[in-house]
């Protein structure tokens, strides 16, 4: 996870906290909301590399098909 979605994680883990500290469904629906983005920025940061890794391979496999 990188450290933007480390603060938005911890930044709704502390506000949904606080939203039910206070009772305050709102809030608590809010940061919610917030550890859900971060997660999914989590996934799509995950795949990229994994996109990057599948790429730098067929380059390799092309490479290595281009000398034979």
């Amino acid at each position: 996870m990188g450290m933007s979605e480390n603060v938005e994680d911890a930044g709704g883990r502390m506000k949904e906290a606080a939203g039910s500290l206070i009772g305050d469904e709102d809030m608590k629906e809010e940061g919610a909301a917030q550890q859900d983005k971060a997660t999914a920025q989590k996934k799509a940061e995950e795949a990229e590399r994994e996109a990057v890794e599948a790429r730098k391979e067929a380059a390799a496999h092309q490479e290595r098909q281009d000398r034979t």
